[in-house]
């Protein structure tokens, strides 16, 4: 008996154990920001560069770009998993690199006396004759079977079933909001567009340096550009400085971005909108009928 404790506490100790680490991973996951960077420019050629990093760098998806080529690359711990580099092979040459292996040629002489083997003439097979079966009496005795002749009802007096509609995602969907109380759509409406401006500002980078300077064929649209990046810049508070160029068309800067995303609270605003009553009833509604949708 104590033997048996023994073995289900160690078991228990090890299923704890278990879920602790996979509690830490998730947390790990979700708690853990993923980093984003972007820089560019655009001289007399143009360049980028971009990465994406993930704990503490651990792990780092790197790209850069110039008008020749697109080079990218995936390291772990530093070190580059993908491209992975060609190594160089070396080849060991044994007795001089040119000379090539004679493979012995076998050659057999058949014998000159051996004689060739002709086929026989084909003997012509005479047509089986064919054996008609004698009549037992068991045979005569079916052939006049008795035939008993039963009435079937006609097909109109089956009643006709009207086939059924087929209903599709889309024609569910929209029926399916059409039959909504305007409670219900205001509420639903309010909250994909709170999902949305969430995500929006999460995802944003939270460091924007523009600097460009612009110039077009109209001076009026220069004028127009000039305008939008002030506006532009006293709404986001980014430092974002265009200058215009009346004179020549050309258009020409630097721009850099920095961010960072959280999947937990990307998950967590998910999350906060399917459990809201509109959503969560369509959901309810969409399992019962997901079987007789096309």
């Amino acid at each position: 008996m104590a033997f048996i404790l023994t073995v289900l506490k160690l078991i228990g100790i090890l299923l704890a154990v278990v879920i602790a680490l996979v509690c830490v991973v998730m947390a790990v996951v979700l708690i853990m920001p993923l980093g984003y960077e972007l820089s560019g420019e655009k001289y007399e050629k143009i360049k980028a560069s971009a990465f994406v990093k993930w704990l503490f760098g651990i792990i780092r998806v790197e790209i850069s770009y110039d008008e020749e080529e697109l080079i990218y690359s995936l390291k772990l711990f530093g070190k580059t998993v993908y491209p992975k580099k060609e190594k160089e092979t070396e080849i060991k040459v044994r007795g001089g690199a040119d000379k090539k292996e004679e493979s012995p040629a076998v050659s057999e002489k058949e014998p000159a006396d051996k004689k060739i083997p002709q086929p026989k003439p084909a003997q012509k097979e005479e047509p089986a004759k064919k054996v008609q079966p004698k009549e037992t009496a068991m045979a005569k005795k079916d052939a006049d079977p008795k035939v008993t002749r039963v009435k079937m009802p006609e097909v109109s007096d089956f009643p006709e079933e009207e086939p059924k509609e087929k209903m599709t995602l889309k024609s569910f969907v929209i029926g399916y909001i059409k039959d909504m109380p305007n409670e219900d759509k205001k509420k639903a409406v309010t909250s994909v567009l709170s999902l949305l401006k969430g995500m929006i500002k999460h995802i944003l980078p939270k460091d924007l340096r523009i600097y460009a300077v612009i110039g077009t064929d109209d001076p009026s649209v220069t004028g127009y550009i000039l305008a939008a990046s002030g506006i532009a810049r006293g709404f986001t508070g980014k430092d974002i400085l265009v200058q215009g160029d009346f004179e020549n068309k050309r258009a020409e800067g630097e721009v850099f971005v920095k961010g960072r995303i959280r999947l937990g609270a990307l998950l967590y605003m998910i999350i906060r909108l399917l459990l809201t009553r509109p959503i969560r009833k369509f959901i309810i509604r969409f399992i019962k009928v997901r079987g007789e949708l096309v």
